[in-house]
């Protein structure tokens, strides 16, 4: 087995070499002035090196994002190179994003820091550490919220509905930590309470962890829309 330096420095690298006959096959398409095929050629060629690109940076999602730059490129080039059709085109992405899954399944991503991306979710992790340490019958709603806050620091852009919920789950669980501290017996909907706002958290962290496969399937709707516009469907 390769040490890691080697690993890290050859990434990716076998991708372009399997791409090299689209180089020649671009140059007779230039030549002969085939603009379906020069288009196929560069959206594969262009796919390739995004997915290097991608592969050698390693962050955190990479993989997932290397994945539909190739199944997007290869889908591409075998419909308007290949002319292997709309349903040919899709396979052919699919089994190529599936491959490179295969192929980088070990690939360490960097792990982001939690709360780096969004400063302003960090008043939001301290008021969640008190309420670690109060009433343990808070503790699976405070969990979960907790979860939910970690998946909007991944994915800030797409943060907003959960904010608020984050928001309405801290108000409410500090008000109630309040009351059981100064002696209030719990009524009997408390953990009814507590396993809605669990739920609801858990259901929201589980929409935003979501949104990169709504995202790749947005990105096949788009390759198989193109496709049409082309006349290959």
């Amino acid at each position: 087995m390769l040490p890691e330096t080697y690993r890290k420095a050859l990434r990716g690298l076998a991708l372009p070499v399997m791409a090299l006959p689209m180089l020649p096959a671009l140059l007779l398409a230039l030549a002969s002035g085939q603009s379906r095929t020069i288009l196929g050629l560069l959206a594969g060629l262009a796919g390739t090196g995004l997915t290097v690109a991608l592969l050698r940076r390693a962050k955190h999602g990479d993989r997932r994002r290397a994945m539909a730059a190739l199944g997007l490129g290869t889908g591409f080039a075998a419909a308007l190179a290949g002319g292997t059709g709309t349903v040919g085109a899709v396979l052919l992405g699919l089994a190529a994003a599936y491959g490179l899954r295969l192929a980088y399944e070990g690939l360490r991503e960097e792990k982001p820091e939690p709360y780096q991306g969004d400063a302003g979710l960090e008043p939001f992790a301290r008021r969640l550490a008190v309420l670690e340490g109060t009433d343990t019958r808070l503790a699976g709603a405070v969990l979960a919220l907790r979860g939910l806050l970690r998946e909007m620091a991944l994915r800030p852009s797409m943060a907003g509905q959960a904010r608020s919920l984050l928001v309405l789950g801290l108000d409410g669980l500090e008000r109630i930590a309040q009351r059981l501290s100064a002696g209030a017996v719990a009524p009997r909907e408390l953990t009814a309470a507590m396993s809605d706002v669990e739920r609801a958290a858990s259901q929201a962290a589980e929409r935003l962890r979501a949104s990169e496969t709504e995202a790749l399937d947005v990105q096949v709707t788009v390759l198989r829309q193109r496709l049409r516009e082309e006349g290959v469907a």
